[in-house]
């Protein structure tokens, strides 16, 4: 067999770039849930927040425009809401409790 007609392991990587460019919606998600979880610590979780923003910028980068769209929305959404979360009870003088 012709050494020439069999495509090396960069020809076959190159061709399927798409193959590993989850890795930045799957942690987008992870520090999405991880900001959520611990953003009632003394408001620790902004920083998994802005990491899911720049996550979700990296991901519309890599072509995964859709999910990385999700991703941006939800980090800004989330964040606004453990804000209120976290203030309004302070502000209006009243404990949320049900």
């Amino acid at each position: 067999m012709n050494p020439s007609s069999q495509p090396d392991s960069a020809t076959a990587e190159a061709s399927n770039p798409a193959a590993g460019r989850s890795s930045a919606v799957k942690a987008g998600w992870i520090c999405l849930a991880l900001g959520f979880l611990t953003f009632w610590i003394f408001g620790f979780g902004f920083i998994f927040f802005i990491a899911t923003f720049v996550l979700a910028i990296v991901a519309m980068s890599t072509q995964r425009v859709a999910q990385g769209i999700a991703l941006l929305v939800s980090s800004v959404a989330f964040g606004i809401i453990c804000v209120i979360g976290l203030f309004l009870p302070s502000a209006t003088g009243y404990p949320l409790s049900i």
